[in-house]
């Protein structure tokens, strides 16, 4: 019995001993995890306030709101772990400048899962942890970087100074776009498996795309573009199951297109621009079934446009501009019912506009322009796409009239620029373009072989800014209209005809108009005074009669005045000088006569000016810009004199020959004066002589 006794109080003694034992070692723990915590905090504040004293904030940002009084959890763009550690650095668009400091500065923050300092002004060198510790044996401070965000800043240095694979297992966002970083992209990439986001852009990265990036199983974002990457593209891409956007344009990527990439089911955004991509483009990319983008735009891609991507259902923006693309325009894009934007200009399709094209009811841009496409424009163009914002098709080889229904299709168009130029088209301008299409802000008809007259109120339209209708055989008036938004006006190389209506002055936001060509007649009006806005005014080669309105010199921004080959007569307004801005003047090929007025030698703006074929006299002016003209700007003015260097006859005191001519000129007409007042008064003294003989004749006949 004493026995059993005394084993259990030795087995309670043990078990009190144990119990001791654990309570002293949570407790040293506890007191352990807390000094620890403290110390850590401690670290990562003195971190951040060396941070703060690098970095200049416009609004003093750090100085308010950063400071030792207060933990760093407290502090804007600062979150923490509930052990007091920091979580999260957000310092993205906070107006900051300058460099960061050590290296390593980033390394006190053992738990931290977010660094984003995008959108400043940052600048110089870059690294996110030194070799020395990247390499280090011990547990990397980064090791739980989660998403690392250096964008929209000016830092330097080479790529590997940040991205270190090995030192960031779990980091799944990296944005360092639009920096300078440069150098070669880290083959071992491939072991970042938990990236999803990658935006390299608009960088200085060069050498090839590391295949590797293929084994990110993960990614479904990667932008590489604007960089100065060489090679061809890697079939591997064609892995990444999940992708949804790819993003390589604007930089130096040879070779063709992988047809690997049609296995990228997921993909929603395929960019390639602006490379030096060769070979046709791969049937395969009608498997990418969720594709909504495909610009490939700026390449040497050639061949056909495979007719397979009529089966993309999906697709919203096509661009396969600027590239060496042949052949027929596939009827079987018009089945992609949700197609916005078909560009498929600068390049060497041929045949016609296919019809299925012009029932798309989507359709917002369509752009065809330089390619050699013939027969007629489909009439229905526009008629099913109440949304068509932009229709261009000039620099081919269509002919047939403008479609008359472009802007049927809808109460409301929404068609703001029609480009049609250079082309074979024929017929008048439809009315319905002026009555219906009021949302037009830019026309351009140039270089066809359009016929009639002009729609009334085609220079009328609401929200009209150019018009360029030039170069075709047009006929009639012109008209203009009170209150128009015009600010470009070419209608040159016509076969318009009557005067320039005085309504033109209507027009005061006219910036650029051009009538020169045409078959106009009478006067310039002077209400070309009230064209405030004007700059450039041509009306050359018609058939102007009267002087040059001097009214003209009012318009305070004219820049360039050609009034060459017309029948413009008397003297040149010397009030021209005053036009401040006025850097070409031609009138040449007209009546004109007198001298060059003298004033037109102190405009500082003036940079050429040509007064041949006229009948102007009197001396050339030999100062100013006049005196560096040539003797093209003179030539056919027989009474131009002075400037042997433009092989003129010398003048010889010309105003004292012209004053010796005048008084010449008057005493001849004097004498003359005085010489038939003798003659009358002769004829009268004679008559009365003659007469006072006759009655005395007649006297002494009486008497006899």
């Amino acid at each position: 019995m004493l026995l059993c006794c005394s084993k259990c109080k030795r087995a309670a003694q043990r078990n009190t001993h144990t119990v001791l034992l654990a309570m002293s070692l949570i407790v040293a723990f506890l007191i352990a995890s807390i000094f620890g915590a403290a110390l850590g905090e401690s670290e990562e504040s003195g971190a951040l306030l060396e941070l703060r004293a690098w970095l200049v904030s416009s609004d003093d940002y750090f100085a308010k709101s950063w400071s030792n009084a207060s933990t760093p959890c407290a502090w804007p763009g600062i979150k923490c772990w509930p052990d007091g550690l920091v979580r999260e650095i957000e310092l993205s668009s906070r107006n900051l400048s300058g460099k960061l400091p050590i290296p390593d500065i980033f390394s006190h923050f053992p738990q931290l899962e977010a660094l984003s300092i995008g959108d400043n002004a940052l600048s110089g060198p870059f690294v996110l942890l030194s070799s020395s510790l990247a390499s280090s044996s011990l547990s990397l401070p980064l090791s739980l970087l989660k998403s690392l965000n250096l964008s929209g800043n000016s830092f330097t240095g080479p790529i590997s100074s940040v991205v270190r694979p090995a030192t960031m297992p779990k980091l799944q966002a990296l944005d360092l776009s639009g920096n300078y970083f440069s150098g070669e992209l880290p083959p071992d990439v491939s072991s970042m498996s938990n990236l999803s986001y990658v935006d390299l852009g608009g960088n200085l990265l060069s050498g090839h795309i590391p295949p590797q990036f293929g084994e990110l199983s993960n990614l479904k974002y990667l932008t590489l573009a604007a960089n100065q990457f060489t090679g061809s593209i890697p079939p591997e891409l064609g892995q990444l199951a999940n992708l949804e956007w790819l993003y390589l344009g604007y930089n130096s990527l040879t070779g063709s297109i992988p047809s690997a990439l049609g296995s990228l089911a997921s993909l929603k955004h395929l960019d390639l621009v602006h490379n030096n991509l060769t070979g046709a483009i791969p049937e395969s990319l009608s498997l990418l079934v969720s594709l909504d983008t495909l610009f490939l735009y700026s390449n040497s891609l050639s061949g056909p446009i495979p007719p397979q991507l009529g089966q993309l259902s999906g697709l919203v923006s096509l661009d396969l501009s600027i590239n060496s693309l042949s052949g027929e325009i596939p009827a079987e894009l018009g089945d992609l019912l949700g197609l916005e934007l078909l560009n498929l200009f600068g390049n060497r399709l041929t045949g016609s506009i296919p019809s299925s094209l012009a029932r798309l009811p989507r359709l917002r841009n369509l752009a065809l322009w330089k390619n050699d496409l013939s027969g007629d424009i489909p009439a229905e163009l526009g008629t099913y796409a109440p949304n068509l914002t932009t229709l261009d098709l000039s620099s081919n080889s269509f002919t047939g009239q403008i479609p008359p229904f472009l802007c049927m299709s809808s109460r409301t168009s929404q068609l703001r620029r029609l480009i049609l130029f250079s082309n074979l088209l024929s017929g008048p301008i439809p009315d319905s373009i002026a009555t219906n299409c009021l949302s037009l802000e830019r026309i351009r008809l140039e270089d066809n072989l359009l016929s009639g007259s002009l729609p009334d109120t085609l220079t009328s339209m609401p929200r009209l800014t150019y018009l360029d209708i030039s170069s075709n055989v047009l006929t009639g008036p012109l008209s203009f209209s009170v209150n128009s938004p015009l600010q470009v006006l070419f209608v040159h190389h016509n076969q318009l005809s009557g005067p320039i209506p005085e309504t033109v002055g209507r027009a005061t936001k006219l910036v650029r108009l051009d009538m020169s060509h045409n078959f106009l007649s009478g006067r310039i009006p002077k209400e070309l005074q009230d064209m405030s806005s004007l700059s450039e005014l041509d009306v050359s080669d018609n058939h102007l009669t009267g002087p040059i309105p001097s009214e003209i010199s009012n318009c305070p921004r004219l820049v360039s005045l050609r009034l060459r080959g017309n029948h413009l007569s008397g003297h040149i307004p010397a009030s021209l000088a005053s036009v401040r801005l006025l850097g070409l003047l031609d009138i040449s090929s007209n009546l004109l006569t007198g001298t060059i007025p003298p004033l037109l030698t102190a405009m500082p703006s003036l940079i050429f000016a040509n007064f041949s074929d006229n009948r102007l006299t009197g001396p050339v002016p030999d100062t100013g810009v006049l005196s560096a003209l040539s003797q093209s700007s003179f030539r056919g003015n027989a009474g131009l004199c002075g400037r042997k260097d433009l092989g003129l006859k010398p003048c010889w005191n010309f105003l004292l020959f012209h004053k010796l001519a005048m008084v010449l000129w008057i005493t001849g007409v004097i004498t003359v004066l005085v010489i038939f007042l003798l003659l009358c008064f002769a004829r009268i003294s004679y008559t009365k002589k003659k007469k006072v003989f006759t009655q005395k004749v007649a006297d002494e006949a009486a008497l006899l």
